[in-house]
């Protein structure tokens, strides 16, 4: 499939914007000129928001012609094209003959096509035509604007490469042909050929690196300069990203604190679970138009363990759903190589598709698209439903390439109405700044999403986890009151919490304490965060600070010698650091915090109020210091902290 794309320079977004508007005034002139109209002026130009009107006549019986033209990411709206008609008919009342050209690239989307449908395709009275992304494509191939794409691919060795996508790019140094080119055996392209608009393939480096410029996503593939060879890198550095795919890792233990909790081992949110549920059949049955479902909640509450419990929920009732770990984002790339490693998980789901079970080859953005939407109308057929979650995406929003095609795909999903749905799992407490932080993609996938928001454990849940931990002692035993106490009031409902909390309490009745003393120990988060560290050499503390203030962090990154790879695999041995396939994180954003800023990313506030064990303790420590303590000595022998506003 082909793109156009509108690219010029500029020192700022409104000067980009503003030289976009002229270059795009310019070859939308030529190519209405093209196709036998003449143009005779340009008024009423709106750079900002990539549109123009143009005047002009066709060429053989003079009758005037209104043009307007948008160029956007997505499809242009019912409200846009309504807006271009009203303009049309106070011409048309004028003078009858009158034509309406209205040009939208990519195209229109289907309720202004319903409205065109109804009020202009057949209706001798108005004469309105509109031209899509492939109508401008063939206009300007086959009047000589350019050359065709038949031969940019004729040019290309065959023997060494399999073409993928290509799109067009307009600049103001001319047209460019971006053609994606797969080597023999890869699933997904990882290098492009760049042509001008005679076929002739660019060698220049500073042409190169000037489109390079414009567009950013070029910089995530090689750029090869000769077609017939495997390959020759550009001679400036080219960045490239190995984007490893793994679906998100469970625990292997009830109380693994380290990883989301694996579907055997989940608990509570009773009600989340058949909201989801309800969700899908609502899809299959095309009750909703939304295509997206969306996990919300702090970090700790629990979302990626919802994620891993969704698809397991999902496959078990005959569905196709997998979890992808959005750490190892790093460039656009991510995208592709995430349908393609979801499409080769499923394979031709479970017969469902008529396919040999070869790997997948996705020939680029676009054709990932139509390969995802054919299977969610072959699924739809069977009433199956097709989840791609992308679990920690808070790692995305500052991956621009990778978020816009994400945000690309959820729109081709949500227009075509099929049977695939794209998951998302971020945290709520997460902060950005104005200038950097994309609010208008985030509340984009909000608005056409199913919103699952967690909120902290109820004493249910906790309650159900707590007996998770009587079974696990060994031997089996009840809490006593004390310590159930103290578990729910230290974990305030914070699913995370309660977890580390209760690893903790099994690791030390399993050392020998009695549950009495640990419930008279009043430990807090902090501190056992400061267990975690409390044994590190530090020159380890040392390194463990700088991979925290970086994480997630590629293996090439921890390789170099600024890292000891001693210390970083004793890292890994103690689960202070998980690795996600070629990248290593801290175990835990809270634990990353508490790294970066030596304090908790949340306050922890203890009111007087305790078990009776814990009273009776206190007085204890009073009777043998004759009632006489500070509060320094008194903290240090009963292990809290002095945080009551009391």
């Amino acid at each position: 499939m082909v793109k156009i794309k509108i690219l010029a320079s500029g020192d700022s977004p409104s000067a980009q914007a503003n030289a976009r508007g002229h270059l795009f005034e310019d070859f939308m002139a030529d190519v209405l000129r093209h196709s036998g109209y003449i143009i005779e002026s340009k008024p009423n130009v709106n750079y900002a928001g990539m549109e123009i009107d143009i005047e002009g006549k066709t060429r053989i019986n003079n009758i005037p012609i209104y043009c307007e033209c948008k160029c956007n990411e997505k499809e242009i709206d019912s409200k846009n094209f309504q807006a271009f008609f009203g303009k049309y008919m106070t011409k048309w009342i004028v003078n009858p003959h009158c034509q309406g050209l209205f040009i939208a690239i990519p195209g229109i989307n289907s309720h202004a096509r319903g409205f065109y449908n109804t009020n202009c395709k057949d209706d001798t009275k108005f004469n309105v035509k509109v031209l899509n992304e492939d109508d401008v494509i063939k206009i300007i191939t086959t009047s000589g604007l350019t050359a065709s794409h038949d031969l940019i691919a004729e040019s290309i060795n065959k023997t060494t490469y399999e073409v993928g996508d290509w799109s067009i790019i307009y600049s103001d140094r001319g047209l460019f042909w971006i053609q994606y080119v797969l080597r023999k055996g890869e699933g997904t392209p990882t290098s492009l050929m760049i042509f001008d608009s005679k076929c002739n393939l660019i060698k220049d480096s500073l042409t190169i690196e000037y489109l390079k410029s414009l567009n950013f996503e070029l910089v995530n593939f090689q750029i090869i300069l000769d077609s017939d060879k495997k390959n020759i890198d550009h001679p400036t550095k080219i960045e490239t990203h190995d984007e490893q795919i793994v679906t998100v890792k469970g625990s292997s233990s009830c109380f693994e604190y380290q990883f989301p909790a694996a579907p055997k081992f989940f608990v509570g949110r009773k009600r989340e679970k058949p909201e989801i549920v309800s969700f899908v059949n609502q899809v299959i049955n095309k009750e909703v138009t939304s295509r997206g479902l969306l996990f919300e909640g702090n970090s700790g509450w629990g979302k990626s363990s919802l994620a891993l419990t969704t698809v397991d929920m999902l496959q078990e009732l005959g569905h196709f759903a997998i979890t992808i770990d959005s750490r190892t984002a790093s460039s656009s790339q991510f995208v592709l190589k995430s349908i393609e490693f979801s499409l080769n998980n499923f394979n031709n789901f479970n017969g469902i598709l008529d396919r040999s079970n070869q790997p997948y080859v996705i020939s680029g953005f676009d054709g990932a698209v139509i390969e995802l939407l054919n299977i969610g109308t072959e699924l739809e057929k069977k009433g199956k439903i097709f989840v791609i979650i992308f679990d920690q995406f808070e790692n995305i929003f500052y991956i621009p390439d990778a978020l816009n095609r994400i945000r690309d795909l959820f729109v081709k999903i949500t227009d075509a109405q099929t049977n695939i749905i794209l998951g998302f799992s971020w945290k709520t407490d997460l902060i950005g700044s104005t200038n950097e932080f994309p609010y208008e993609i985030r509340d984009f996938i909000k608005n056409f999403s199913k919103r699952i928001i967690l909120q902290p454990f109820n004493d249910q849940d906790t309650t159900d986890l707590l007996k998770c931990l009587e079974s696990e002692l060994k031997p089996k035993r009840k809490l006593t009151k004390d310590l159930i106490f103290f578990l729910s009031d230290f974990s305030q409902g914070f699913p995370w919490r309660l977890k580390k909390l209760c690893a903790h309490v099994k690791a030390q009745i399993e050392s020998g304490l009695t549950q009495e003393e640990i419930a008279t120990r009043l430990l807090n988060l902090e501190d056992l965060f400061h267990d975690d560290i409390q044994d590190l050499s530090q020159k380890e503390l040392d390194i463990l600070h700088r991979i925290a203030k970086v994480a997630p962090i590629s293996f090439q990154e921890l390789s170099s010698e600024d890292f000891d790879p001693n210390i970083v695999q004793n890292f890994v041995n103690l689960r202070l650091l998980v690795k996600i396939g070629s990248k290593y994180d801290i175990y835990w954003d809270n634990f990353r915090d508490y790294l970066n800023t030596g304090r908790l990313p949340f306050q922890e506030n203890y009111l007087l109020r305790t078990s009776p064990g814990s009273v009776v303790k206190s007085i204890q420590i009073l009777n043998e210091i004759s009632g006489k303590i500070t509060v320094a000595e008194f903290i240090g022998r009963v292990r809290t902290l002095a945080k009551s506003p009391y």
